[in-house]
């Protein structure tokens, strides 16, 4: 039985957004701001919301511009003292250590650091009361150059009673390069369900004899090559709940890589797709499917 909590803003997650814009005297600054997200597709717009007591929401109002800096899981302490001190006072990049770069599209800074980066020109401000929405038009989006696709195929749904089958990743630029590929079929240590078969196609004949996942998983880390590489995953969370789990059980440490989630993008920025599966997705928006040498395919995204 549901219960009433009352009127309140409970939805979860929220982002955690460096919001980068110019004061009057022209000194870099940035805000940690958590009311936002993506409003509009085309054009592609994003929406911020400020109080009126911060010391940014003058800066967007004077300027008619912003950057949002996305931070990556290592910088998450970073990004929160950005929001617990005020630029009226502080200086944040200096006291941070942190590199504010102008952009060469709209007035303001972002950060040098942080892997992902939007540049937005402010095209409407709504009073909505204690806060004031700042829609920005995305004019340009600057990423770290290398990305890692990767996909997971698993016994199950659940990482503590199922296992993972298949690991499948491809290193990619931007541009469009392929840097390299890495894939594994792992020794499942338990009976693949034929309705699982049925969906990813691997057998137990398949991976028995492979490597196990505690020796499988060192190569995958290693492919990973540290935490500067943005990860992309088709339904993220089930994929890092698969291999968090194998890390912890392993004695592994997962490096702390931005991850960007296709399907919430999908959800947010697809209209009229028969559903936001890959499938569908490839068919919808006319993507060549691109297969490791393997049995695991990795479509480019």
């Amino acid at each position: 039985m549901k219960r009433s909590r009352g009127a309140k803003t409970l939805v979860y997650p929220t982002p955690t957004w460096i919001v980068g814009s110019y004061d009057k005297q022209g000194k870099p600054n940035g805000m940690t701001a958590a009311w936002g997200g993506i409003c509009c597709s085309d054009p592609p717009c994003i929406a911020v919301s400020l109080r009126k007591a911060t010391y940014s929401y003058a800066s967007l109002v004077n300027r008619r511009a912003f950057t949002i800096s996305v931070p990556s899981q290592a910088q998450v302490k970073v990004a929160d003292y950005f929001g617990l001190v005020s630029g009226r006072d502080t200086d944040k990049f200096a006291a941070t250590g942190l590199t504010p770069v102008r952009s060469d599209l709209v007035d303001a800074p972002y950060v040098a650091e942080f892997p992902l980066v939007l540049e937005c020109k402010v095209l409407h401000m709504f009073d909505l009361g204690l806060h004031t929405q700042f829609v920005g038009e995305v004019l340009d989006v600057k990423a770290d150059e290398d990305v890692i696709a990767f996909d997971l195929e698993t016994t199950g749904l659940f990482p503590v009673v199922a296992r993972i089958v298949e690991f499948g990743a491809v290193r990619f630029r931007l541009d469009g390069r392929v840097l390299g590929t890495w894939e594994q079929l792992v020794d499942r240590e338990c009976s693949i369900p034929p309705e699982v078969t049925d969906i990813h196609g691997i057998t137990d004949a398949m991976v028995c004899g492979q490597p196990t996942l505690a020796q499988a998983l060192p190569g995958f880390l290693e492919f990973l090559g540290g935490s500067d590489a943005i990860l992309l995953a088709h339904n993220a969370a089930f994929d890092l709940g698969f291999l968090n789990f194998a890390a912890a059980k392993s004695g592994w440490n997962l490096p702390a890589n931005p991850v960007v989630d296709t399907l919430d993008l999908a959800r947010s920025c697809v209209r009229g797709a028969r559903s936001c599966r890959l499938e569908d997705l490839v068919v919808h928006l006319r993507l060549a499917e691109r297969k490791t040498t393997g049995h695991c395919p990795i479509r480019g995204w």
